[in-house]
C-alpha cells in the first residue's frame, strides 16, 4: 500500500502478509427490491451479514500468500420487520422455519476455503479444504439455503468466495502509480473477456492520516471504481434496462498496508413484458465490507 507521496509523486500500491496475522472479515448486505405492474406493488427488504476470519498460512519469497478462509456467524434480518425471517447462527431460534434454515447454515459454517492471492491483490484460486475427519459427511455436500426470493451470499463454495471478495482483490498495477491514474483487472490468458470490467481510479495517499486530519478527512476513499451489470443473453434478449449504476469506493490502511473496507453501490431499473403487461422491477443493493487486522 502507499506509505508516503503527495498528489505529484507516484506510489506503489502492496498487500504486506505475514504468517499468522488473523483478519476479522464482516460483509453487510442490503438488498431493495420494488416491482410494480399497472396498479399492483410489490415491495421486498433483505440485510444479511455474514462474519468469519482469513487466516494467513503462509506467504513465500515472491510474496504470494496462502489465506484460509471460514464463515463464523451469519445473520439474517437482525432488526426484522413484522412477517420477515430473522435468523442469527449464534442464537436459539424462535420458530421451527428458523431452525431449519439455522441447522442448515450452521452445518456450511463448518466449510473453510483456501485463497491463494500475491501482494498486488491478484486472486489467483480459491479451492474448499478438506473437511476436518470428525465432522459429519454430509456437510461437504450442503446446498446454500434459499432465503425468501433468492440464495444466501454464495461464501459457501469456492466461485462464491472469489466473486464476494472481488473488490477487496482488485489487482493493483505492477507499476506505481500516482493520484488520478486508472486500471482495470488482468485476465488470466485463454479466459473469455467479460461484457463489462470494473475500472478503478486511484486518488492517492490520504496525507491526513499521517497529520491529524479531522475524522471526515482520515475516512476518504483512496480508491473509486466504477462497472456496470452483467446480463446473460437469454435473460437480456426481453428486457429494456431503464437504468443502471455500479461504482464503489475502496479504503486503505495505510500504515498497515491492507484494503480495510470497500463500499459497493448497486441500482438496476428494468422493464419486462408478461400477458400483455409491463413490469417495473427497481433493484437496489449495498455491500459493506470491513476488515480488521487482530493485535499478535
Amino acid at each position: 500500500m502507499p506509505l508516503q507521496g503527495t498528489p505529484l509523486k507516484a506510489d506503489t500500491l502492496r498487500w504486506q502478509w505475514t504468517v499468522g496475522d488473523v483478519y476479522d472479515i464482516k460483509l453487510t448486505s442490503n438488498v431493495v427490491l420494488a416491482v410494480s405492474s399497472d396498479s399492483d406493488r410489490l415491495n421486498y427488504q433483505n440485510k444479511i451479514i455474514v462474519s468469519g476470519q482469513w487466516t494467513v498460512a503462509e506467504v513465500n519469497s515472491s510474496g504470494i500468500a496462502r489465506l484460509h478462509w471460514q464463515v463464523q456467524r451469519v445473520e439474517i434480518n437482525p432488526i426484522a420487520k413484522d412477517g420477515q425471517l430473522k435468523i442469527d447462527t449464534d442464537v436459539k431460534a424462535e420458530t421451527p422455519e428458523e431452525a431449519t434454515l439455522q441447522a442448515t447454515l450452521r452445518g456450511l459454517l463448518q466449510k473453510r476455503f483456501e485463497l491463494v492471492v500475491n501482494n498486488t491483490a491478484r486472486l489467483s484460486s480459491v479451492k474448499e479444504l478438506r473437511q476436518d475427519s470428525k465432522a459429519p459427511e454430509r456437510l461437504s455436500s450442503e446446498k446454500p439455503a434459499r432465503l425468501g426470493n433468492g440464495n444466501l451470499p454464495q461464501l459457501f463454495d469456492s466461485g462464491g468466495v472469489a466473486r464476494a471478495f472481488k473488490h477487496v482483490f482488485i489487482q493493483f498495477p505492477s507499476d506505481s502509480i500516482k493520484s488520478g491514474d486508472t486500471w482495470q483487472p488482468t485476465l488470466p490468458l485463454n479466459t473469455p473477456e467479460p461484457k463489462e470490467m470494473p475500472v478503478y481510479k486511484y486518488l492517492g495517499v490520504d496525507e491526513t492520516a499521517f497529520s491529524g486530519g479531522s475524522p471526515q478527512e482520515q475516512t476518504r476513499p483512496q480508491i473509486l471504481f466504477t462497472s456496470k451489470i452483467q446480463f446473460d443473453d437469454s435473460d437480456q434478449a426481453d428486457v429494456e434496462v431503464k437504468r443502471q449504476a455500479m461504482d464503489g469506493k475502496i479504503y486503505i490502511n495505510t500504515a498497515e498496508r491492507f484494503v480495510e473496507k470497500v463500499v459497493i453501490e448497486l441500482a438496476l431499473e428494468t422493464i419486462t413484458s408478461e400477458g400483455g403487461k409491463k413490469i417495473d422491477v427497481l433493484h437496489e443493493e449495498t455491500h459493506l465490507i470491513e476488515l480488521k487486522k487482530l493485535v499478535r
